[in-house]
Formats: C-alpha cells, sequence, structure tokens
C-alpha cells in the first residue's frame, strides 16, 4: 500500500466517524439548532466516504456487488459535497451572504441531479462536473474573503468561535480548491492531497453544543467577536 492510500485511508476513516458523530448528536438534541451539526455531520460522512473509495486496497475489500457501484456512488458524492457543504455553512449566515449561499445550493443541486443522471445514462462525468467545479471555485473564494475579512464576517456570518472558523476554513478551502481547479483542468489529483483534509477537524472544534442564535434573525443575532 503507498502513503498516498494509507492517507486516504486513514483521513477517510476519520472523517466518516466524525460524521456518524456529528449526525447522532444532531439526532439526539432535536433542536432546530442542531441543524448545523446535522449537515456537518452528512458533509463529513460524504467527504470521509470520498476518501476510501479513492483508495483501490479499501475498494478491493468491498463485496464484489457493491464495487461495481463504486465509480457512480463516488461521482454521486463528488457532485453533492457541495450543496450539503453549503447548507452547513447557510446555517451560519445571515444577510446577503446567506442570499448567495442559498443560490449556490439551487444551482448546485441543478448540477447535481443533471450531472448524475447523465453519468448514470452514459458513463460520463465530463458533460457538467466541470461546472460543479466552477461553482465550487466561486462560492469558496467567496466564502473565505467573508470569514479572514473581520467586518464582513461580523455583518454576515453568526461565528461560535471565530479564531478557530478562520484556521479550519483557510485550511479546507486550500484543499478543495486545489481538487476543483485541477479537476476543472482534467489533471490528476495527488493523494496525498487528503492529509489538507484532515485540517478540516479544527473546523469541528469550533462548532460547541451551545445553542447557537437563528440566522434568520437578522442583525439581531450577531455574535461580538474579537478578532485575534
Amino acid at each position: 500500500m503507498v502513503r498516498g492510500e494509507l492517507a486516504n485511508i486513514m483521513c477517510g476513516s476519520v472523517f466518516l466517524f466524525i460524521g456518524a458523530a456529528a449526525c447522532a448528536f444532531a439526532a439526539i438534541r432535536r433542536r432546530e439548532q442542531v441543524r448545523l451539526f446535522f449537515w456537518i455531520g452528512l458533509w463529513s460522512g460524504l467527504y470521509g466516504v470520498r476518501l476510501l473509495l479513492e483508495s483501490p486496497t479499501f475498494v478491493a475489500v468491498l463485496p464484489r456487488s457493491l464495487q461495481a457501484h463504486v465509480s457512480i456512488i463516488w461521482m454521486t458524492i463528488i457532485y453533492f459535497l457541495l450543496p450539503v457543504a453549503t447548507l452547513a455553512w447557510l446555517e451560519l449566515a445571515i444577510g446577503k451572504v446567506r442570499l448567495f449561499l442559498q443560490a449556490v445550493i439551487a444551482l448546485s443541486l441543478i448540477i447535481a441531479v443533471a450531472g448524475c443522471a447523465v453519468y448514470a445514462m452514459i458513463r460520463s462525468n465530463d458533460p457538467l462536473l466541470f461546472y460543479n467545479h466552477v461553482v465550487s471555485i466561486v462560492a469558496l473564494l467567496v466564502l473565505v474573503v467573508v470569514v479572514i475579512v473581520p467586518r464582513l464576517s461580523r455583518k454576515y456570518l453568526v461565528l461560535p468561535n471565530r479564531a478557530v472558523v478562520v484556521a479550519g476554513t483557510l485550511a479546507f478551502a486550500l484543499e478543495a480548491l486545489y481538487f476543483n481547479v485541477v479537476s476543472a483542468l482534467h489533471y490528476r489529483t495527488a493523494p496525498i492531497a487528503a492529509l489538507w483534509g484532515s485540517r478540516l477537524c479544527c473546523f469541528r472544534s469550533a462548532m460547541s453544543p451551545c445553542k447557537l442564535p437563528s440566522p434568520a434573525s437578522g442583525a439581531c443575532c450577531r455574535l461580538k467577536m474579537s478578532w485575534p
């Protein structure tokens, strides 16, 4: 087993475990505010499965009936990672950023459904996957700017722990931008890029189980955050 495969299996397992734990927490609490944990859990779980399916060693131990569908499962995850991740950020956004994220979700869902249908029929991911990468790149760039600029983050985001979220977002954005840019240009992504994904754990630690104000309530729900 090469080092890249080992990194994918280790990181994928960690993300899958974190995702299951977050979804379980959301199910137990059954409050409106824990929707954030559900979307983060689903996001993490999908990301973990994606990494695992990119390891030939992991795929080889799967049942033969499941191995036949690995490609379509992987492609479905690639398409739906964006809307799921955006739904998580939607729980923290207010104002114009919230409207922007809602537009990203709608557009990415249309692309995802159409892309999966096309892939299921002709087994070709080229027609629509490029547009998925483009939308992902634009959304990531906007999100990074909003998060790292103190004035914008205080105005448009409700962050329980701003310093940790900034660090986790930047680390995740680097890996996500790398994957989407390289994939859009039809190059093969390096397996070691999965190591960057482990930095997303910083983002998870920022989401404490405290009650978060509802983003839909507008300016009155903004938290006062100090710039480190």
